[in-house]
C-alpha cells in the first residue's frame, strides 16, 4: 500500500504541474503558459505562452462553442505575426500577417468558409494599399484595382465569370474620377462617360450593338438634356 500511495502521489503531482505553473505573473508580467476562459463560463477564450509579458509561439483563441476563432504565431524577437481566422463552424475565413496588435500588413487572403478564395488584399501599416482582387466562387477574377491608404486609385476593372470585361472605372482619392465605361456581353462599349468627384459630368453616350443610340448631358451629377440618335 505505501508503494501504491507513492505512485498515485507522483502521478497526481505530474498532472498538476501544468496547472500549478499556469497563469503566473512575475514582476507584474505574464509568464509561462496561460489559459483564459470567458467571464461567464468555463469555455476557453484563449491559450498561449508568455515570456515576461510578451506572447511567444502559437496562441489559440476560441469561439464560445469551442471552435477556434483564430490562431496566431508570434515569433521570437522582431517579426510579423502569422494569423489565421475562423468562423463559428471552425472554417477558415482569413489568413495573413500582423505587424503589430491588429495591424494588418502584406497579403491577406479572404475565404468564404467553403474552401473558396473570396479576395486577396494588400495592406501597409493597417491600410489597404496596393493590388486588391475579388473572385467568383469558381476562382475567376471578378474585380481588381489599386488602393492607397484605403482609398481606390486609378483604373478598376470588373469582369464576368468567363473573363469578359464588364466595367472599367477610374478613381482618385477614393471617389469616381475620370473615364467610366460599361460593356455588353460581347465586350462592346455599352455606356461611356466621365465622373468628377463622384458625380457624372459632361456628355454620356449609350450604345446598342456597338452603335450610339442616346446621349445625356450632365452638370455636377444632374441630368440637363437627353438626345436620341436615329440609326435607321
Amino acid at each position: 500500500m505505501p508503494l501504491l500511495k507513492s505512485i498515485v502521489f507522483v502521478f497526481l503531482s505530474l498532472i498538476m504541474l501544468p496547472l500549478q505553473g499556469q497563469n503566473t505573473v512575475v514582476d507584474g508580467k505574464k509568464d509561462g503558459p496561460w489559459v483564459v476562459t470567458y467571464e461567464d463560463s468555463k469555455a476557453v477564450r484563449y491559450r498561449g505562452q508568455f515570456v515576461m509579458g510578451k506572447p511567444l509561439g502559437e496562441f489559440m483563441h476560441f469561439h464560445r462553442n469551442g471552435y477556434p476563432r483564430s490562431v496566431m504565431s508570434y515569433p521570437e524577437g522582431v517579426g510579423p505575426i502569422e494569423v489565421k481566422m475562423f468562423n463559428e463552424r471552425g472554417q477558415l475565413i482569413a489568413e495573413g500577417q500582423y505587424s503589430g496588435p491588429n495591424i494588418k500588413d502584406g497579403l491577406w487572403v479572404m475565404h468564404d468558409g467553403r474552401g473558396h478564395v473570396m479576395a486577396k488584399e494588400h495592406y501597409l501599416a493597417g491600410q489597404r494599399t496596393g493590388l486588391q482582387q475579388v473572385f467568383f466562387p469558381n476562382g475567376a477574377l471578378l474585380e481588381s484595382g489599386q488602393m492607397i491608404d484605403g482609398e481606390k486609385q486609378g483604373t478598376w476593372l470588373r469582369q464576368d465569370e468567363i473573363g469578359n470585361k464588364v466595367r472599367a472605372t477610374n478613381h482618385a482619392k477614393g471617389m469616381l474620377n475620370g473615364s467610366w465605361k460599361q460593356f455588353d456581353a460581347d465586350e462592346r462599349l455599352a455606356i461611356s462617360g466621365q465622373y468628377l468627384d463622384g458625380r457624372r459630368v459632361g456628355k454620356w453616350l449609350f450604345f446598342e450593338q456597338g452603335k450610339a443610340v442616346k446621349s445625356e448631358q450632365y452638370r455636377s451629377g444632374r441630368l440637363k438634356s437627353t438626345k436620341l440618335y436615329s440609326n435607321g
